[in-house]
């Protein structure tokens, strides 16, 4: 998830595209097209849709804290400034 919402797709088109060709992979074609089912599907929530599809619920909210300390700005720029 973390890399879906951070790299626009062009770019992950682009990346995987080379690296299919460094590999030397041959991408298949499908052959029929997939029926996605319901666009409402599109519009449940995490818990909506584990119960739709009968599987257990993934974590939505972080079990731990990370112990980072929220910076001011300023300290930001400073290291920014002493290090750029």
């Amino acid at each position: 998830r973390q890399i879906g919402n951070s790299v626009p797709p062009p770019l992950a088109r682009a990346v995987a595209a080379v690296l299919i060709e460094a590999l030397g992979y041959k991408p298949l074609c499908p052959f029929e097209t997939v029926e996605l089912g319901s666009t409402e599907l599109l519009g449940l929530t995490v818990s909506q849709a584990s119960a739709h599809f009968g599987i257990v619920a993934p974590p939505s909210k972080r079990d731990r804290k990370s112990g980072a300390k929220k910076r001011k700005q300023i300290d930001i720029e400073r290291v920014r400034l002493a290090y750029g």
